[in-house]
């Protein structure tokens, strides 16, 4: 069973990776094009340039895809010809992985030396640990992994943050922090413990690989079309929002690193917990994930549709009518922020899934009663607050931020149609009355929002912290309470 879910995620990641190559590949192009054409005033050389480029852009993306899902591909199938006894060790099952990796150390021991080794009192949650082919591993960092993630997630953050602030390019930013996602998912899954390939792990791997990459190409296509119809604006930070986006991808993986940590690999679990795959709570986690993708799938392309309408209507009619330039179709129709609603819940999902070990740890061979009390199913359990943090970030500090700068937004847009007709209507109106009859965040249809007690809209649909912020006229500034 492990071996096909593994080849069919492989397989999966492979096909996801001709086809982000390819985007990555016309997006080079087109706007290389245009960037040389400006420089040589040609379109041969801009031709020639472009097309050279986008294929070194295309063979390094599919590179970085294509190596683990090949990697993953080798590995289920030679755990399709070997039997592995459920009796065996967990460090018997490190020669099925790569012999070593940049966070562990390897180390082959004489036959006297693994003698006087096996007769000492060995911790298995310790840092040194040794199979029974005498090859020893010792971790070179923390055992939970939440080192080496904190220093390659922080200063990656810092980086784009500086970049953006640096250049006044607010683009950088949601790129960026995908990017900072794929990096440690590579990291973690493919230089980390030599005993975290399993299925479910997998799983937590492609599925969070192929969300981070999606957002990135289409955060970067998004930020292209809304600059090229005069949709951006100026987005000033605030310290809350500037520490929440330096944490977002530490915290939003930390299930993750725990349940592919040497501490969960190692420690006092049974090993059948991580072979099996298809929990409840594995079903939950998928079920959460799916719809939480599917929520962004359709905020991203209804996004895209609605930038490039007003230059579709501007050739056809002259003007765009208001109800075409305030964004209230398709999800957003029943939620102003649907991005808030939907990365929680991706947390959660993700929590359900790499959790899942520690849920069943005692249950499935009573040989190990204690299980729930080693560290690291004490840390999976723990790690709940990961989902909650992100929803407690995304409701509290982006929520009343994207609230003000979407407001400013409308304001700046009505200013420019101001000269529309009565009869077209005023967009601050407009904005006005979609704002009062839509969920900031909980995707809910406008007549069932309405219906709601106030109480119920302030503290189950989250609109407290946005209780300080009233529009001005035309929204041109927001007053605090």
């Amino acid at each position: 069973m492990i071996p096909t879910v593994l080849i069919t995620l492989a397989s999966c990641a492979l096909l996801h990776a001709a086809y982000a190559a390819w985007q990555v590949r016309m997006e080079a192009r087109a706007a290389g094009i245009q960037l040389v054409k400006s420089a040589f005033g040609s379109p041969m050389p801009a031709e020639v340039v472009v097309e050279a480029l986008s294929a070194l852009a295309t063979l390094v993306v599919g590179l970085l895809w294509s190596a683990p899902a090949l990697k993953g591909i080798s590995f289920a199938s030679e755990m399709s010809t070997r039997s592995i006894d459920s009796t065996d060790s967990n460090l018997a099952f490190a020669n099925l992985r790569h012999r070593g990796s940049i966070l562990f150390k390897e180390e082959r021991r004489t036959l006297k030396q693994r003698t006087i080794h096996s007769q000492l009192a060995v911790n298995m949650s310790g840092i040194d640990w040794e199979d029974q082919n005498g090859i020893e591993y010792t971790l070179v960092l923390d055992r939970f992994y939440l080192g080496i993630s904190a220093v390659i997630a922080v200063p990656l953050q810092a980086i784009f943050l500086s970049s953006a602030y640096a250049f006044k390019e607010p683009g950088v930013l949601v790129p960026g922090a995908m990017a900072t996602v794929h990096a440690l998912l590579h990291v973690v899954m493919w230089l980390g413990s030599p005993l975290d390939m399993w299925a479910r792990n997998f799983t937590a791997y492609a599925v969070l690989a192929a969300w981070s990459l999606h957002n990135f190409i289409l955060a970067i296509v998004h930020h292209a079309k809304a600059r090229r119809h005069g949709l951006a604006w100026a987005q000033k930070l605030s310290p809350l929002v500037i520490v929440a986006y330096l944490l977002f991808p530490w915290v939003f993986l930390l299930p993750f690193f725990l349940v592919c940590s040497p501490e969960a690999t190692f420690g006092n679990m049974p090993l059948s917990v991580f072979r099996k795959f298809g929990y409840a709570t594995d079903i939950i986690g998928i079920i959460l994930g799916a719809i939480a993708i599917i929520i962004e799938y359709f905020a991203h392309y209804t996004r895209l549709q609605h930038d490039l309408k007003p230059a579709a209507y501007a050739d056809r009619h002259g003007r765009p009518s208001t109800s075409e330039l305030v964004l209230s179709k398709g999800i957003y129709h029943i939620s102003r922020h649907p991005h808030l609603f939907s990365y929680p819940l991706l947390a959660l999902g993700i929590y359900f899934l790499c959790a899942t070990p520690a849920f069943f740890a005692p249950y499935p061979e009573y040989r190990y009663p204690h299980a729930l009390a080693a560290p690291a199913a004490k840390a999976l359990v723990a790690s709940v607050g990961a989902p909650v943090a992100i929803g407690v970030a995304a409701v509290w500090v982006v929520l009343p931020w994207l609230e003000q700068r979407q407001q400013g937004y409308y304001s700046a847009v009505a200013a420019e149609h101001a000269a529309v007709p009565a009869a077209e209507g005023n967009v601050w109106t407009t904005y006005e009355i979609y704002r009062s009859r839509t969920s900031p965040v909980v995707p809910l249809p406008p007549a069932l929002y309405a219906r709601l007690p106030r109480g119920v809209q302030r503290w189950v649909l989250f609109e407290t912290p946005l209780e300080k912020q009233q529009p001005g006229a035309y929204g041109h500034e927001t007053i605090s309470a």
